[in-house]
């Protein structure tokens, strides 16, 4: 199957205007990096060797082959920071909404997938692979610090967006209870089902949103928060726009407040991206997993975009749809015999709102405007737009403030 985007741009970029093709510039003169997971053949730090597997060669396998080579991963765009690594071999575990803990399950194509999905919205930006995570989708702050500043090098000065589909820490309700003395790290991990159970117990009350705004100002919190606040760091680094996942907390489903957005996408530099999905009736809903994308409404730095929903059980109201992408895992409980997958999830939500800023960042240079209209936070602001001038005023993860994009699958 062929995948193909309708393009958009941002509402408030003021002179800007849509070329006469169609194709625009999607992405031309930006670097993409996809900090993420990445499957890999054992025994091979080849990124591509898992698609030469002799168990995917058919035609269509082929294809795919030929598509990630040429579109995806370009010689020298690959950089592996989990190979050798001390967390290798680690597994995560998040609250269910049922009660106790989901079980860990691996993800090596997380980021075969997101870059997969950029490739359609962007495909003439220079997509970078950066190996951050491992196959079930465990990092550390060090190891993304290392991605984060190999991509800045890599972009050389160029436009840069880092799509970010993850995020740190506990939940933020996990979060304010440390800071509140309530709670300790430590525990966290020694009282394991009983802890997100309490979690889970904070979400079910509602969000403490002053909590969550001390927590952004938390001295705890200042290297992450620097290392997504671009700007701060040098003159030139006004182009390096980090978009970010909200996370996949919440349990709207059982009519539960939906939980704030995950770090780094709650920072006020970052642009979140909540996931929304169509109802039967073609209008559109907070996805039942979706975290809220920003943690004020007035702050602008939150959008909702096409997040899937293929998980079972959840309101027939909503369509159990998902995203398409590549899918070739070495796992022999995930074989897939197509090459492609449905997946949903906030996670692949983002990679729609950070193709989208490449290619409105790409549309801002080759276009005849001032240079203040090419920095990162006029992305941003255009592509999130001015707040809504209806009653009650937009808030974060509100349908009405949501990318157009979607993906029209032809057979």
């Amino acid at each position: 199957m062929q995948k193909a985007v309708q393009r958009a741009l941002g509402y408030a970029l003021d002179g800007v205007i849509e070329s006469p093709s169609m194709e625009g510039a999607r992405g031309e003169g930006v670097n993409i990096a996809v900090i993420d997971t990445w499957p890999m053949q054992y025994g091979s730090d080849d990124p591509l060797a898992l698609l030469r597997d002799p168990r995917f060669d058919t035609d269509l396998h082929t294809r795919h082959r030929e598509f990630a080579s040429a579109a995806i991963l370009k010689p020298g765009r690959f950089h592996n920071f989990i190979s050798g690594s001390s967390i290798n071999a680690m597994c995560a575990q998040k609250p269910a909404c049922g009660g106790g803990l989901e079980e860990p399950y691996p993800e090596p194509d997380h980021g075969l997938f997101i870059a997969d999905i950029i490739n359609d919205i962007a495909p003439r930006a220079s997509l970078w692979v950066y190996r951050a995570f491992n196959d079930y989708g465990v990092s550390s702050l060090e190891i993304v610090s290392r991605a984060v500043a190999q991509a800045l090098y890599d972009a050389r000065g160029r436009p840069l967006v880092l799509n970010c589909s993850f995020g740190f820490g506990p939940e933020p309700a996990a979060f304010s209870r440390i800071l509140r003395g309530m709670a300790s790290f430590v525990s966290a991990y020694t009282r394991g089902d009983r802890w997100f159970r309490d979690i889970n117990d904070a979400i079910a009350r509602g969000r403490d949103r002053s909590a969550e705004q001390e927590l952004l100002d938390h001295p705890m919190m200042e290297t992450l928060r620097l290392l997504f606040d671009l700007p701060s760091f040098a003159k030139d680094m006004p182009r390096a726009l980090a978009v970010a996942a909200a996370g996949n907390d919440s349990c709207r489903a059982q009519q539960r407040p939906a939980a704030g957005p995950r770090y780094p996408a709650a920072f006020e530099s970052v642009l979140g991206v909540s996931a929304i999905v169509p109802t039967v009736d073609d209008t559109w809903n907070p996805a039942p997993y979706s975290n809220d994308d920003d943690i004020e409404p007035e702050r602008d730095d939150g959008v909702s975009a096409f997040g899937g929903n293929i998980t079972t059980g959840q309101s027939p109201n909503i369509s159990q749809e998902g995203l398409v992408g590549l899918f070739v895992s070495n796992d022999p409980a995930w074989i897939n015999e197509h090459g492609r997958a449905q997946w949903s999830g906030t996670s692949f939500a983002t990679p729609i709102a950070a193709g989208l800023a490449a290619c409105v960042w790409s549309e801002l240079e080759v276009q005849q405007v001032a240079d203040t209209l090419k920095t990162a936070r006029a992305v941003m602001e255009g592509i999130v737009g001015p707040p809504s001038t209806g009653t009650p005023p937009n808030q974060p993860g509100d349908v009405r403030r949501r990318i157009n994009l979607r993906q029209k699958i032809d057979p």
